[in-house]
């Protein structure tokens, strides 16, 4: 790691699925974040040297669909570099899909597609954790994923909702993989909703009824969201 401006790669999905909240607190505290796109044809880098940090974010892709998607096999390999080299990981949605796989866990298709704002209560095992300590035991988070995984080997629950056993978890002392979204603004979120109507409806609800909830949603979540990315940024620098 550096005492200097942490080097942080993010490997994105998705027009709307960028690291929002995660981005600003890297950048605040003087970091500087390089998007790779794959999902646009651009190569995803052969290792991590020269960084210091790893973010996975969401996207429509499945963690089981190398074949459509060959750049996922860059990424999977990214991520087993920073686990075995203790470098600061943190995935979303997808990108903690990708982390599941690596660590042996089947990345399947769940009972049905969470989507919106539904509660997630925080794991017991959890309370003590340097980054993710500041949520508190229930709170209200976004969703939008259709895929889910078990436990990991090793790894420590996050929490659960309603829908999904595993909404996440730590492995080691410098991965996390968040099923759920903390990381989106208000902004970001009404991009989804304009962009994939068609998903919302499979989630059983309403386009119009996401984006009149969002507002109060993501003001209420966002001061535990960035506490949490504050903590985990400060992984970066040692």
């Amino acid at each position: 790691m550096t005492t200097t401006k942490p080097h942080v790669l993010v490997l994105q999905h998705a027009d709307p699925e960028h690291p929002g909240l995660i981005a600003d607190v890297v950048q605040e505290i003087g970091g500087a974040l390089e998007i790779v796109r794959g999902d646009l044809g651009q190569p995803v880098p052969e290792s991590l040297d020269g960084y210091d940090g790893l973010i996975i974010m969401g996207g429509p892709q499945s963690v089981y669909e190398e074949d459509r998607f060959p750049y996922l096999r860059d990424e999977k390999r990214l991520a087993r570099q920073a686990i075995d080299n203790n470098i600061p990981l943190i995935g979303v949605c997808l990108g903690s899909q990708i982390i599941a796989d690596v660590l042996g866990s089947e990345v399947h298709p769940g009972g049905g597609v969470e989507i919106g704002w539904k509660p997630v209560n925080r794991s017991a095992e959890i309370a003590g954790d340097p980054v993710l300590s500041p949520l508190p035991q229930a709170f209200t988070p976004l969703h939008w994923h259709g895929d889910v995984y078990d436990l990991p080997d090793g790894a420590i629950p996050i929490g659960s909702s309603e829908m999904t056993p595993c909404q996440g978890f730590i492995y080691g002392e410098t991965t996390y993989a968040l099923l759920f979204h903390l990381e989106m603004t208000e902004p970001q979120i009404m991009d989804m909703a304009r962009l994939f109507p068609e998903d919302i409806n499979r989630g059983g609800l309403d386009p119009s009824e996401l984006q009149s909830e969002t507002p109060a949603r993501a003001a209420a979540l966002e001061p535990y969201a960035t506490e949490v990315f504050t903590r985990w940024a400060r992984l970066l620098i040692r």
